[in-house]
C-alpha cells in the first residue's frame, strides 16, 4: 500500500484503520471466508464511561486513552485480524477464521486483560474497562451492515447489564460453552 493511500485509510488519532476500509477489507475477507468454508467473527468494542473520563481530565487525556487502547488492541490481535476505530470512544475487531468458541475466549480474556491493565496518560495511570458485542458470519448474518447490527445489539446489551463484559446471541454462548473440555 501507497504511503499516501494507507494514510487515508488510518485513524489519524490511533493509526487503525478507519470506517473506509472496513467495507473493503470485509469484503475480501467474507469471500475467502466463503471459498474456504471458514468464518468471521466480528465485535463492537466501546470503551465504558468515555465521557466522564473527557468531562473529569479533558480530551487530551481521552486521546491519550484511545491510542492506547488502540495500543492494546493492536497487541492482542493475530496478524490476520484487523482492528477499526469507527467513531469517537467505539472500534469494531474483524477475526477472519474464528469460531464462535475461540472468538468468545480470545474476547473475553481480551476484555479482563484491558480492565487489569492500566492506561498511561498525561494525568497518569487511569483504570478503563470495556465491552463488547460480537456477531458471527455466516450464522448471524452474512453483510457487513447486519453483523454490525447483531454486534451492536449485544453491545448494548453488555452495556445494560453492568459494563466491562463480552455479549454474544445464546446460540453463539452455547456453541462456545459445549466446545469446552469436559472436567475430569
Amino acid at each position: 500500500m501507497k504511503p499516501l493511500q494507507n494514510q487515508a485509510l488510518r485513524d489519524p488519532l490511533t493509526g487503525l484503520y478507519n470506517r473506509r476500509y472496513l467495507d473493503d477489507f470485509f469484503a475480501r475477507e467474507l469471500a475467502r471466508a466463503q471459498r474456504d468454508n471458514a468464518a468471521i467473527t466480528l465485535a463492537m468494542v466501546d470503551l465504558d464511561h468515555f465521557k466522564l473520563l473527557n468531562d473529569t481530565h479533558g480530551h487530551g487525556v481521552g486521546d491519550d486513552a484511545l491510542k492506547g487502547v488502540a495500543a492494546f488492541l493492536l497487541g492482542e490481535l493475530r496478524n490476520t485480524d484487523a482492528a477499526f476505530r469507527i467513531g469517537g470512544e467505539e472500534f469494531l475487531l474483524m477475526l477472519p477464521r474464528t469460531q464462535p468458541p475461540e472468538a468468545l475466549a480470545k474476547l473475553t480474556r481480551l476484555c479482563r486483560q484491558f480492565a487489569a491493565q492500566p492506561l498511561e496518560t498525561r494525568a497518569g495511570p487511569l483504570q478503563l474497562t470495556m465491552s463488547i458485542g460480537v456477531a458471527h458470519c455466516p450464522s448471524q448474518a452474512s453483510d457487513l451492515d447486519g453483523l454490525m447490527q447483531q454486534a451492536d445489539r449485544q453491545l448494548y446489551l453488555a452495556k445494560g447489564s453492568g459494563r466491562n463484559r463480552v455479549m454474544a446471541m445464546p446460540e453463539l454462548i452455547d456453541a462456545a460453552v459445549s466446545a469446552r473440555p469436559l472436567p475430569h
